[in-house]
């Protein structure tokens, strides 16, 4: 509802779509009350320095056996241990 010169009239005049319309406004409160982005919050520049570069390694490692795999690598140290023993 809009609020003109002390009366209310609704924003649109097809009722269902204010009722949509309403109810986007709703969802979208609730998640605002949810997670305030406020300046409320504690974190300094070197959380988030580590966070970014343990996503990195973290990626990183994570991937390097389906590289290895995918690039054939394994066989070097398995032709290695061969000739070794």
């Amino acid at each position: 509802m809009q609020k003109t010169c002390g009366s209310t009239r609704p924003l649109y005049h097809f009722p269902v779509l204010q009722e949509l319309i309403d109810e986007v406004q709703r969802e979208r409160r609730d998640v605002e009350n949810w997670l305030p982005v406020t300046s409320s919050r504690n974190a300094r520049w070197w959380y988030s320095a580590f966070h970014n570069v343990t996503a990195m390694v973290g990626a990183g490692v994570l991937s390097l056996p389906s590289a290895m795999a995918y690039l054939t690598w394994y066989k070097l140290p398995c032709k290695l241990m061969h000739v070794l023993c």
